[in-house]
């Protein structure tokens, strides 16, 4: 997909394709600047084509820059982590919307999701009334992350962050991703010596939400997603950085 010289020798970490399929957004490391990029690629028929890098994205950052990024269910916003010159924490999530074919500059979400911490890799439900994301705590043992959730209220704003499925026998829980169904795919670790892998929970009501099943796909096809330790990035699959997928059937 990502074929053009100019990338596939870059490393290509995070994706999210718009829910009609026809936009891809990827990061990749631009070794010119040393920081994280957004590039988007359009499809044309059947052909995935390169439109061009997100300017007003890409303009601003620190040295690390952002990635995971996300978009909402029609399209027309992303969310994604970053740190700039108005960021609360470590990390914070933002958006950007899509306003005539330009992607906007980044609008931090603010608080309560955003705070002095580190909140990263977002990912906004189907019907977009909450956000997923890791939250990074780092104690004098270990570093780990847990998946928390935020809920709009009535008026559209976001609620102080919960955590997402209390007592989970992990001990780090990470990228989650969404789908219409209220399935949720996350990597996970049972301790800091184990690789990640990728696990499934179906929400069957209000914050009910069934314990999570590994999910078993074939290690031929898919070898490298655990390979010396594991890739917590669920589109990040080879050590060359190119990418495949699974696709998700419901079952």
């Amino acid at each position: 997909i990502t074929n053009n010289k100019k990338y596939i020798d870059y490393k290509q970490l995070a994706a999210t394709v718009s829910p009609s399929e026809d936009r891809m957004i990827v990061q990749y490391w631009s070794k010119e600047t040393s920081s994280y990029k957004f590039i988007e690629f359009i499809k044309i028929d059947t052909v995935w084509q390169e439109k061009g890098p997100l300017t007003l994205i890409n303009a601003v950052g620190n040295a690390v820059g952002f990635g995971a990024p996300s978009f909402n269910a029609d399209g027309t916003a992303i969310y994604f982590d970053g740190t700039y010159s108005d960021s609360y924490g470590r990390s914070d999530i933002y958006s950007s919307t899509l306003i005539n074919g330009v992607w906007q500059s980044p609008v931090n979400i603010g608080p309560p999701i955003n705070d002095d911490g580190s909140q990263d890799c977002p990912w906004i439900s189907p019907d977009g009334q909450r956000l997923y994301f890791n939250l990074y705590k780092v104690s004098k043992e270990e570093k780990t992350y847990k998946i928390h959730y935020s809920q709009k209220n009535g008026n559209g704003a976001w609620t102080p962050k919960k955590i997402w499925f209390e007592n989970l026998k992990f001990k780090s829980t990470s990228f989650p991703v969404v789908f219409r169904d209220n399935a949720l795919i996350f990597s996970a670790r049972k301790n800091k010596k184990k690789e990640f892998n990728y696990y499934i929970s179906v929400m069957s009501g209000e914050d009910t939400w069934s314990v999570p099943v590994l999910i078993k796909y074939n290690r031929d096809q898919l070898a490298m997603i655990n390979k010396e330790g594991g890739s917590p990035f669920p589109l990040t699959t080879t050590s060359k950085f190119d990418y495949i997928y699974a696709s998700y059937s419901g079952k």
